[in-house]
C-alpha cells in the first residue's frame, strides 16, 4: 500500500505464520482513554505478562495489529489482534497454549485463516477476482498462447490517487511499471519485477478435470478403497472419540481424503479436455478494450501532470 509522507518497510518474500488472539481490550476499562491500545504497547503487554509469548519473540516478525481499520476499532470496546512468526514449528507450538493473559483477561489464541482471492472459471489464464480491488496486469493487452503474467498489482480506489500502467515503457508478462500520482502533482514510479526463474507456471489455476458421466462406479469405488488403505494412518487418527484431536490432526486426515480422492480419479476417470470448438476467454474485442483503457489511463496522467487535479 502506498501513502504519501508514511514510512514503510523493504522485507524479503517469505512465508509468514500468523496468530490470531480474540477479545482483545481496545482501551483502558475505564473507557476515558480516547486512543485504542498501539501494536508496540500490546506488544510489550504480551512481553510482559506472557512467558509463552516472550519466549518466542525473536521469531515474531510482526507485531500485534488490529484486523480492523482503527476507525471501526475505535467504537469497538473489544475486537482481534493478530501477529505473525517466521517458523511454522513455532507457530504450532504456540497454538498449543490456546490462550494468553491479555489486559487482565483470559482470552483465546487461534490460527489466522486468511481468505484468499477466487480462482478465475474454466480454467482460464487472468486475473485473480476480489470485490474490494481492482487488478492491472502488466500488459496493457495479452495474446491467447502467451504464458499467464507472474507480476499484477491490485489497488483500491482512493481520493487523490492515481495509478496508471506505464505500458509505454515496458509491456512484458514478468515486468509491471505503474505511476502513482498525488494531489500535491508529484508522482511515485514502482517497478514491479518477477526474476525468480526457479518456478514453473501453472497452466491451469483450477486442476485437473475428469469426466465423470462416463465412469464406471464400480471402477472408481474399487480405486478409492485401494488409495484409501494407502493413505488411512492420518484419517485412523481422528476416529477415536476418546482422542484429544487437533486442528493439525484435522487438517491432515483432509488432505489425505483429498489424496485419495484425487488417486481415484486418476486411476478410473479420463481427463476432461476442453472442446476444441470453445472459444478463448481472451478475445480481440478484449485486447481492443484493455487497450483502449490502457491509452485513456496515460493520456489522463499526462493531463494530470501538466494541468493538476
Amino acid at each position: 500500500m502506498i501513502i504519501q509522507g508514511a514510512t514503510g518497510i523493504v522485507r524479503e518474500d517469505m512465508q509468514w505464520f500468523k496468530i490470531k488472539i480474540n477479545n482483545v481490550r481496545t482501551r483502558s476499562k475505564d473507557g476515558n482513554g480516547e486512543e485504542v491500545y498501539t501494536s508496540q504497547f500490546i506488544h510489550n503487554h504480551l512481553t510482559y505478562t506472557n512467558l509463552e509469548y516472550r519466549n518466542i519473540a525473536d521469531h515474531i516478525v510482526l507485531k500485534p495489529r488490529w484486523v480492523h481499520p482503527k476507525s471501526k476499532t475505535k467504537q469497538q470496546a473489544f475486537s482481534s489482534v493478530v501477529f505473525a512468526v517466521d517458523l511454522e514449528e513455532v507457530h504450532k507450538v504456540f497454538l498449543k497454549h490456546k490462550s494468553l493473559s491479555v489486559f487482565g483477561e483470559l482470552v483465546k489464541t487461534c490460527a489466522w485463516s486468511h481468505r484468499g482471492c477466487r480462482l478465475p472459471p474454466d480454467g482460464r489464464k487472468g486475473l485473480l477476482g476480489h470485490s474490494a480491488w481492482i487488478p492491472i496486469l502488466p500488459k496493457s493487452t495479452l495474446k491467447h498462447n502467451e504464458p499467464q503474467p507472474r507480476v499484477m498489482a491490485y489497488v483500491q480506489c482512493r481520493p487523490g490517487l492515481k495509478v496508471a500502467l506505464r505500458s509505454n515503457i515496458v509491456q512484458d508478462t514478468d515486468i509491471q511499471v505503474l505511476s502513482i500520482s498525488y494531489p500535491d502533482k508529484s508522482t511515485t514510479i514502482i517497478v514491479n519485477l518477477y526474476n525468480d526463474k526457479t518456478h514453473n507456471l501453472v497452466d491451469n489455476n483450477c486442476g485437473v478435470k475428469y469426466n465423470i458421466k462416463d465412469m464406471k462406479k464400480e471402477d472408481w469405488v474399487t480405486a478409492f478403497n485401494e488409495s484409501l488403505l494407502i493413505n488411512y494412518a492420518p484419517i485412523l487418527a481422528i476416529m477415536d472419540e476418546r482422542a484429544d484431536i487437533t486442528t493439525d490432526d484435522l487438517k491432515c486426515a483432509a488432505t489425505a481424503l483429498t489424496t485419495a480422492i484425487n488417486q481415484a480419479n486418476e486411476k478410473a476417470a479420463k481427463v476432461r479436455k476442453p472442446s476444441p470448438h470453445a472459444k478463448p476467454w481472451w478475445s480481440k474485442e478484449l485486447a481492443q478494450t484493455a487497450a483502449l483503457i490502457c491509452n485513456l489511463q496515460n493520456s489522463q496522467l499526462v493531463y494530470l501532470e501538466e494541468h493538476g487535479f
